[in-house]
C-alpha cells in the first residue's frame, strides 16, 4: 500500500511538472489572425488570437506597434502589404517596467512586473500567419450624398431621394425643426425597415414610415410644418482575412447638406404636364398626370397675360375633371397656361408654366390679284383659306384732285361686302359706276372671317392691293 502512494504522489508530481511547462511554452505559439478591416481612411483595425502577455505588430517587416492586448489600429498606405503579428515574453520574473513606443497613437507603459516580464530577456515567439493585403481607401469616407428631392405619399409620409453610388448597407437620417433634432438608422436588410427603402440602381427613394419613426421615438415631421433633412451613407466593413462583412465595424460617408422641406398634402402635388401643343387651326391640347388617389381632384386651368416676360395678369379660363383640356378659336399668338389641383375648394400646387404658340393658316392675309376686264368691271381673285367662311371686301376710291394722291393716301370709301367662300379659288368681279376720263385710282381690302364655337367673329390679317383704272376706249 505504501509504494501504491508513492507511485500515485510521483505521478501527480509529473503532471504538474507537465502542465507547468506546457503553460511556460503556450504563448510561444502563432497568434491567429481573425480580423483585419479598414476603420477609417488609411487605418486598419487588427484583432487575433493568442496566449502571449505582449504582442509586437510588423507591417512589411517592421515592427509597427506594441501592445499587451489582442488588437489595436494600425496607420497603413494604400497598396500591396504582408502583416504579422509576434508573441512576446521572457523566462524570469522581475521588477522593471519599459516603455513600448506608439508613434501613431501615443506613448504608454506596460508594467512587465506585473506581467511577470524583464525586458532585459523578452524573446519571441512563432509570428503568425503573413496576412497578405491590398489595401484601397475605401470611397465612403469621403462620399458627400445628395438629397435630390422630397414628397409626401397618401399615408403622410415622407419619401426622400437620393443618390447613393456606395451601395450602402444602412442609412441614417437626421430630422431637424428649428432646434429640435432627431436621427434614425435604416437598415438595408432588416426585414423591419427593409420595405421602406426602394433602390433603383444607385438611386434610393426612402420612407420616413410614420409608425417606425415612433416606435424608435423619433421625431415625425407633420404637414405643413418646416423641417430640414440630412443622410449619412454607412456600410459594414471588409474583414480582409475572410471576405466577410463585419456588422459591428461601419464606415461612414460625410452628411449630405440640409434639404429643407415642408411636407405637403400628396394631393397637393404640383400636376405634371406630359403634352402641350396646337393641335389644329385656333385649337390647344393640354395633357397630364397627376395622382389624387382617388378623392376626387378638380383641375382649375389658369392662363396668363405677359408683357415683355413679366406676368401681368391671369384668370381662371377652365375647371375640369378629367385631366385635360382643350380650347378653341384661339388668334395666333403665344399663350400662357398653368394646372392647378382643387380638392374641397383648397388649391394644391401649381404645374411649371406652359407656353404654346398658335399660328393659324387662315389668319395670313390672302395673296390679290386684280385685273381690269373693261371700263366698268375688275376681277380680284385669291385662294381661300381652310376654316374661312367668308370674306370682307372693302372699295376705296382715290381722289384725283387732293394733293395726297401722290402718295396713295387720300382715299373714300366706295362700296363693301361679303363674298362666301365656294371653292379654293375666289373670284370677286366689281362693278362700278365711275366714268373713267384717264386714269381712277382704286383700292382693295379683302379679309377672312372665321366664326368660333360661340359665334364670335374673328378676322385674318387684311390683304391690300392697289391698281389705277385706264380707260379701255
Amino acid at each position: 500500500m505504501k509504494r501504491f502512494w508513492i507511485v500515485l504522489l510521483l505521478s501527480v508530481l509529473c503532471g504538474v511538472a507537465v502542465a507547468t511547462a506546457e503553460s511556460d511554452t503556450a504563448w510561444r505559439a502563432a497568434p491567429v489572425i481573425t480580423q483585419a478591416y479598414e476603420i477609417a481612411p488609411g487605418e486598419l483595425y487588427l484583432e487575433w488570437q493568442g496566449a502571449a502577455p505582449v504582442y509586437q505588430v510588423h507591417v512589411d517587416g517592421e515592427k509597427v506597434a506594441n501592445t499587451n492586448v489582442n488588437h489595436i489600429r494600425v496607420k497603413i498606405k494604400e497598396g500591396t502589404h504582408v502583416l504579422h503579428v509576434y508573441p512576446i515574453s521572457e523566462a524570469k520574473a522581475a521588477d522593471t517596467k519599459i516603455e513600448l513606443g506608439m508613434e501613431s497613437f501615443g506613448n504608454f507603459g506596460i508594467d512587465l512586473a506585473a506581467l511577470g516580464l524583464n525586458p532585459k530577456n523578452l524573446t519571441a515567439g512563432t509570428p503568425s500567419e503573413p496576412l497578405n493585403i491590398n489595401y484601397i481607401e475605401s470611397t465612403i469616407f469621403n462620399a458627400e450624398p445628395v438629397i435630390l428631392q422630397a414628397s409626401t405619399d397618401f399615408d403622410d409620409c415622407v419619401l426622400l431621394e437620393f443618390e447613393d453610388k456606395q451601395y450602402s448597407d444602412r442609412y441614417l437620417i437626421t430630422i431637424k425643426n428649428g432646434k429640435d433634432e432627431s436621427k434614425i438608422e435604416f437598415d438595408c436588410e432588416d426585414e423591419t425597415t427593409v420595405g421602406f427603402i426602394h433602390r433603383d440602381n444607385t438611386s434610393v427613394v426612402l420612407k420616413l414610415n410614420r409608425e417606425y419613426l415612433q416606435s424608435k421615438k423619433c421625431m415625425v415631421p407633420e404637414i405643413d410644418k418646416k423641417y430640414t433633412f440630412s443622410v449619412q451613407l454607412e456600410k459594414y466593413a471588409t474583414n480582409m482575412t475572410n471576405g466577410q462583412r463585419v456588422k459591428s465595424a461601419l464606415q461612414k460617408s460625410k452628411y449630405s447638406d440640409g434639404f429643407k422641406y415642408s411636407p405637403t398634402a400628396a394631393w397637393k402635388e404640383a400636376p405634371v404636364v406630359t403634352s402641350a401643343a396646337q393641335t389644329g387651326d385656333g385649337q390647344i391640347a393640354i395633357q397630364w398626370e397627376h395622382s389624387d388617389n382617388g378623392i376626387g381632384c378638380t383641375y382649375e386651368i389658369i392662363q396668363f397675360t405677359k408683357k415683355l416676360g413679366i406676368t401681368t395678369s391671369k384668370k381662371q379660363i377652365a375647371i375640369v375633371s378629367e385631366k385635360h383640356y382643350e380650347q378653341k378659336d384661339l388668334m395666333n399668338d403665344k399663350y400662357f397656361f398653368a394646372v392647378v389641383p382643387v380638392y374641397n375648394g383648397e388649391k394644391g400646387n401649381a404645374s411649371e408654366e406652359i407656353t404654346i404658340d398658335v399660328n393659324n393658316e387662315w389668319v395670313i392675309a390672302p395673296e390679290l390679284k386684280c385685273e381690269q376686264l373693261d371700263d366698268k368691271t375688275i376681277l380680284v381673285t385669291w385662294k381661300a383659306a381652310q376654316n374661312i367662311e367668308c370674306y370682307h371686301v372693302t372699295v376705296y376710291l382715290g381722289n384725283n384732285e387732293s394733293v395726297l394722291r401722290f402718295a396713295n393716301l387720300d382715299y373714300n370709301k366706295y362700296s363693301e361686302c361679303n363674298v362666301q367662300v365656294e371653292g379654293d379659288i375666289i373670284e370677286y368681279r366689281f362693278e362700278h359706276e365711275v366714268t373713267v376720263n384717264t386714269e381712277e385710282r382704286i383700292k382693295f381690302e379683302v379679309y377672312g372671317i372665321h366664326y368660333a364655337e360661340d359665334g364670335t367673329e374673328q378676322k385674318s390679317a387684311v390683304a391690300t392691293q392697289l391698281m389705277v383704272l385706264k380707260s379701255k376706249n
